[in-house]
């Protein structure tokens, strides 16, 4: 599995899952225009086949989705050893305790209410990569760097 890069320019790549192909290229195009690189999912089944092949710096995600919810599909990628350190930012109209906490238990990182305003988006984006940075370093600090190529 690749970690999706655009090799040109190294940009971030953000999953964006949402059943609502109106919001999905809103939020990709203006994603975009910040200069992330953007992947697109109609669905929980349509993302887990998209992460089978590639690896994104994050994943938006809604929770009200037929067949699969956004709960089902953030335990799916948090259980799955190529994906589980993926951070996952809920974006969904499910605006209840109740709801943020299936959030936050599933493995979800942020939990961002619609409507919101894109500079709220925005942070809320670059607040997760920060901290995954961050992280990363600190692995790289204490274990180094991963290896180029594996042993044989």
């Amino acid at each position: 599995m690749e970690t999706v890069m655009n090799r040109a320019t190294d940009r971030i790549t953000i999953l964006v899952i949402d059943d609502q192909e109106d919001f999905r290229d809103f939020i990709a195009a203006y994603l975009e225009g910040e200069g992330f690189q953007v992947l697109q999912a109609e669905g929980g089944e349509d993302a887990l086949d998209l992460l089978g092949r590639h690896k994104p710096h994050l994943v938006l995600l809604d929770v009200m989705m037929p067949n699969k919810n956004g709960y089902d599909v953030c335990r799916d990628i948090k259980s799955n050893a190529d994906t589980a350190d993926i951070p996952i930012i809920f974006v969904t109209a499910k605006t209840g305790l109740s709801d943020k906490l299936a959030g936050y238990i599933s493995g979800g990182q942020r939990y961002l209410c619609k409507p919101f305003e894109l500079a709220e988006l925005d942070e809320c984006v670059r607040a997760v990569l920060r901290q995954q940075n961050i992280r990363l370093n600190q692995l790289n600090n204490d274990y180094g760097p991963p290896p180029d190529s594996p042993s044989a």
